[in-house]
């Protein structure tokens, strides 16, 4: 049997080094998303009632909004089958610190909620905190914040905005009167109704053609999914998938303002 010798130039074996490292590199660097062969695990979610941020409030209606994609992006990598648990930002926010749910998102950092919360390692996104009036109302100016002096000013309880208000109040010396609410939707109704005179928010939450109108800046946070405290599982897992979509686009998020807050 006559032998056949392949004689191959070094660079053409060269060139077929340099393809599979790369092949490699490339093969390396692609996110793995879960399959139908992963296990799903059932992750309970605390769903209030935000514009841009969390719509769709029942299992009937279709979800949207900036968590909305960022779980299901989060879920694509960790294999998460999402149950979603309605209710205001009070209500979700203390089944959260009872462990009824697993995870809640938007939820702004303090060192006392590190006690009882889980944070992973990267914030969801950052957020304005403005003190805003109906544009129509003329006895509130935003060139003179005086005229905030003795007004009804509605916010949210067990929020952090509300600490970042009652701290301008402190610094600023214009004395307002806190009104408590326990959902964003009550807080904006009474505005509305001219129950309140004016209402701190998220700048991310008011549209430019809201009818709202700010008036001075209070504070900003960075917020956060978290999580329960005894789901230590899932922070891991949580922390895994947030690494991987910063690997593949480390400006997902600022695709997710832009889409949802500045259109």
């Amino acid at each position: 049997m006559r032998k056949v010798i392949i004689v191959m130039s070094k660079s053409f074996i060269s060139k077929v080094i340099i393809f599979l490292l790369m092949f490699s590199v490339v093969f390396r660097s692609m996110p793995v998303y879960a399959t139908d062969t992963v296990s799903k695990k059932k992750v309970r979610v605390g769903w209030y009632n935000s514009d841009h941020f969390q719509e769709g409030f029942s299992d009937e209606e279709i979800k949207h909004g900036y968590s909305y994609d960022y779980l299901q992006n989060i879920s694509s990598y960790t294999g998460w089958e999402y149950e979603y648990a309605y209710g205001g930002w009070t209500d979700v926010y203390n089944a959260l610190l009872n462990g009824d749910i697993d995870v809640l998102a938007g939820v702004s950092y303090t060192d006392e909620r590190a006690e009882v919360i889980n944070y992973p390692s990267i914030e969801m996104g950052t957020e304005a905190y403005y003190i805003y009036k109906l544009a129509n109302n003329e006895e509130i100016s935003s060139s003179d914040i005086s005229t905030l002096e003795n007004k009804r000013v509605g916010t949210l309880r067990n929020n952090l905005m509300t600490e970042y208000f009652e701290k301008w109040i402190a610094e600023s010396g214009v004395r307002c009167i806190e009104v408590f609410y326990d959902d964003f939707q009550a807080r904006d109704n009474a505005l509305l109704n001219g129950d309140i005179d004016a209402f701190i928010a998220v700048n991310n939450n008011v549209e430019v053609n809201s009818g709202f109108s700010p008036v001075v800046k209070v504070g900003e946070s960075e917020y956060y999914l978290a999580v329960a405290k005894n789901r230590t599982d899932l922070l891991e897992e949580l922390n895994f998938a947030i690494g991987k979509i910063n690997e593949s686009n480390p400006y997902y998020t600022d695709s997710l303002q832009l889409k949802y807050f500045m259109s």
